[in-house]
């Protein structure tokens, strides 16, 4: 199970960070991922996705998108960066402001990248609360707890599951409705209105299950020391 969770949140975090390639959008309208996302995504996403399939556009005109929407300050740019969404700053005069970058958002998602030891590689020149910075530290996360478990060390794979579910819960999936609606309301490329809202489900579904399989690890370790 962690190693298919890993695959998507790699999928998802590659298309956020990096202009997408045709391996990259094929293995996203594939039909293995399609057969998948119907056990975790709402109806609308699902909707979305397959309408995209029947009208794919060109890798290039994806990248123009993937500009506008990530990379480019402009009319369509989302400002994908957790604080710019959930913060706000009091001003000497008095005045709250919102949709600011480096807030109190990212330095917890700092300290999250700090206890696990994970350290944003040069290749993404991006602030530590980008939304495809998040997915990818659940991708290693995944990876981790795949290999503790290969390892046979149930403890740590516990453990690791616990940060999911909390990075989860505080971060990642606390603010992609918000980043989704945004998305809606500037008209952004199908594709990544898709993406975006297939990941929120995702994200969703993948907390449930995070937070049911940590509370009955919680359950049978207490009847096992009665």
């Amino acid at each position: 199970m962690a190693q298919a969770r890993a695959r998507w949140y790699s999928l998802a975090g590659t298309l956020l960070t990096s202009p997408p390639t045709r391996e990259s959008v094929e293995q996203m309208l594939g039909r293995d991922f399609r057969q998948a996302a119907a056990e975790w995504a709402g109806a609308d996403s699902l909707a979305m996705l397959d309408q995209w399939a029947a009208q794919a556009d060109s890798p290039d005109a994806l990248c123009e998108a993937f500009d506008e929407l990530f990379t480019v300050p402009g009319p369509k740019y989302l400002t994908p960066y957790e604080s710019v969404f959930r913060d706000s700053r009091v001003l000497e005069d008095g005045r709250e402001v919102r949709g600011l970058t480096f807030g109190p958002s990212t330095d917890e998602v700092m300290r999250y990248y700090g206890l696990a030891g994970a350290e944003i590689s040069d290749r993404y020149d991006e602030l530590p609360d980008h939304v495809g910075l998040e997915v990818e530290f659940m991708r290693l996360l995944c990876e981790r707890e795949e290999e503790a478990l290969n390892r046979g060390d149930v403890a740590l794979a516990r453990r690791i599951r616990e940060t999911q579910a909390g990075f989860l819960n505080r971060h990642l999936a606390a603010w992609l409705p918000d980043l989704v609606a945004r998305a809606r309301e500037r008209l952004a490329h199908p594709f990544y209105t898709c993406l975006l809202a297939l990941l929120r489900d995702f994200a969703d579904a993948d907390l449930r299950y995070l937070q049911s399989l940590c509370s009955t690890e919680i359950e049978e370790a207490g009847h096992g020391a009665v």
